[in-house]
């Protein structure tokens, strides 16, 4: 499996440059730069507490995998889970399918 570091946030820096530490609110930069698919405008969600986006697995029984490949993002071996296994909408194996050929047939 293969994991995809995007751009991070320094929120201390950033709370100083946009608050001058005088809020509870700041705004990322970052947006998932070179991690996420598209852009960050197709994650927005409708409420605080909403789950709904273009990309959203949130309620999925199976859905198709990401391609890791057309990310930007510093790229990495990732460990596997024999939760996300176990899940046809997990994050394991999105690009290459790997765990899938050495799991026996479900």
């Amino acid at each position: 499996a293969i994991a995809v570091d995007g751009k991070k946030d320094c929120y201390r820096e950033l709370w100083w440059r946009q608050t001058s530490f005088k809020s509870k609110e700041i705004t990322t930069e970052a947006q998932g730069e070179g991690a996420i698919e598209d852009s960050a405008d197709d994650y927005k969600i409708d409420d605080p507490f909403g789950h709904t986006f273009k990309y959203s697995r949130f309620s999925a029984f199976e859905a198709a995998p990401r391609s890791v490949s057309a990310l930007s993002g510093a790229k990495r071996a990732a460990g596997s889970s024999a939760v996300w296994q176990a899940s046809k909408a997990g994050i394991l194996g999105d690009d290459l399918h790997q765990w899938e050929a050495e799991s026996p047939a479900r």
